[in-house]
């Protein structure tokens, strides 16, 4: 191992580079609630995170739910009509209640919310808005 962090040069690895020392790591940054809340702040909500593969969706209207805890979200991914793989928030615009409870299935074409019946097609444009006073 000692020899892996050697150059060919005859030079340790932490000769190298002294700014990162040879003192204990702190485990601060990987016990604590506050950098965790910053990491999901700072990383998880700027970057691409993979959710899966495309060939979880072979066919138009196939789906998955995918929970992102590190986001505090969950995505609905879908495979368009048109063939287009599009991901969204897991989520009625109405009230926030969430759209599909299932894990992965096929949609034969809209998307439609138990609360108040709004529905979405597959490329989440809103559809249809039931009203609240219609009987």
């Amino acid at each position: 191992m000692a020899a892996a962090l050697q150059k060919s040069n005859g030079k340790k690895w932490h000769d190298l580079y002294p700014e990162l020392g040879t003192g204990p790591i702190p485990i601060e940054p990987y016990i604590s609630r506050e950098f965790f809340e910053k990491e999901q702040a700072l990383i998880f909500r700027k970057v691409w995170l993979n959710v899966g593969r495309v060939e979880q969706l072979p066919n138009p209207g196939d789906y998955f739910v995918k929970d992102l805890a590190v986001c505090k979200t969950s995505i609905l991914i879908v495979r368009g009509k048109d063939g287009t793989i599009r991901a969204f928030h897991n989520m009625c615009a109405h009230r926030g209640n969430k759209l599909v409870a299932d894990a992965s299935g096929t949609c034969k074409g809209l998307f439609t919310c138990k609360f108040h019946g709004w529905a979405y097609g597959l490329s989440s444009s809103s559809l249809f808005c039931c009203s609240m006073n219609s009987s």
